[in-house]
């Protein structure tokens, strides 16, 4: 779901799902993240590639060939189809049409198109696996704290009823869905920035500064503990270790229903990074993962899955964190929750498919 979204926002191309398969086996491994000594000495991108111990080297060429093999394709059918007259909307497109000197050969790359391209390429690798993962985590929250699927899908069943899908403009009329957003950014953040995540991103000071008594001069490499902040009990109380979207909401006097707690500091100003290092794509990934949930909360019951016996299998948090704080495979079952319900996901189906 993530992944298409982000393609079609880059290429304006409606992949099959075959292709989407295809596209993802030869992309993947070029974005699969590695610590590497460039990193901490940036002087030795400058060894040969034969030296010995700079097998990294050769790692990354590899890698290099495998996104570019993967990101040239569309990026070229779309300035082709430019030329055509026949290009979908897109970013790749806009970015086009903005060149004072585009390149006019089909087969040749412009310095202006090269970045273009590039760009395209590492919103894939922002965008696309950061979401899946944000979904799985909602779905195994699902799974370990029912309640709050219950109180979710009443408060759509008010609000939206059975005869659409949840929209942008219910936004602010679905506060304890919106709460059960941030909770899902907050309990299990998708890149903690510490010991939990094995490659950190580093922040470089521009200026000395203190910090409760400690120096910190220019140029200090700093890395933000994003799950400590999250999980702090001075913010989110003694139970910030479980998921529980009241956090953020106050019960509304004289009336049903729940508000937005005004003095708690939304999750995404920090989830999603800080300064020139912020995520730039977090408003549109906010906004699609709210379309996500709110629907498939909406549609659908996320149950625990049932083994040979007929027993539910008990469902675990467990975590493996490398590029990301990723859920460890479990199972579940997602079933429509009505037969009206089905009947709309058909259509809402069939009217995408047109």
């Amino acid at each position: 779901m993530c992944k298409v979204g982000v393609l079609q926002i880059e290429w304006g191309h409606r992949f099959g799902s075959m292709e989407r398969m295809t596209w993802g086996r030869g992309v993947e491994p070029s974005f699969r993240a590695e610590q590497l000594p460039t990193d901490t000495f940036p002087v030795l991108k400058y060894i040969p590639s034969w030296f010995p111990g700079a097998s990294f080297k050769r790692k990354a060429n590899s890698w290099k060939g495998i996104r570019n093999a993967t990101i040239t394709p569309p990026f070229m059918k779309v300035k082709k189809a430019m030329v055509n007259g026949t290009a979908e909307d897109c970013f790749t497109l806009r970015c086009l049409q903005r060149l004072e000197r585009p390149d006019s050969r089909h087969d040749n790359l412009s310095v202006e198109e090269e970045i273009i391209k590039n760009t395209a390429g590492t919103m894939y690798e922002g965008g696309s696996d950061t979401g899946s993962t944000a979904l799985l985590t909602f779905i195994l929250a699902m799974l370990c704290f029912p309640c709050a699927q219950r109180e979710a899908q009443e408060e759509l069943d008010e609000v939206i009823g059975k005869e659409r899908l949840p929209d942008h403009e219910d936004e602010d009329f679905l506060p304890y869905v919106k709460a059960l957003v941030y909770e899902c950014f907050r309990w299990q953040t998708v890149a903690p920035l510490c010991k939990y995540f094995r490659f950190p991103i580093p922040h470089r000071v521009d200026t000395d500064d203190n910090y409760k008594g400690y120096f910190i001069p220019k140029h200090s490499t700093v890395l933000a503990n994003v799950w400590g902040i999250l999980r702090d009990e001075k913010t989110y109380g003694p139970n910030a270790h479980f998921f529980e979207p009241k956090r953020w909401l106050l019960k509304c006097s004289g009336q049903r229903g729940w508000k937005l707690n005004p003095d708690m500091r939304e999750p995404i100003s920090i989830s999603f990074g800080f300064g020139r290092r912020a995520c730039p794509g977090k408003h549109m990934a906010v906004s699609s993962f709210w379309l996500s949930v709110s629907s498939m909360l909406h549609s659908f019951n996320i149950t625990p899955a049932i083994d040979k016996d007929g027993n539910p299998i008990e469902p675990k948090v467990e975590y493996v964190s490398a590029s990301q704080n990723r859920p460890a495979p479990f199972q579940c079952t997602i079933k429509p929750r009505s037969e009206e319900h089905a009947a709309l996901i058909r259509r809402a189906l069939d009217n995408d498919l047109e």
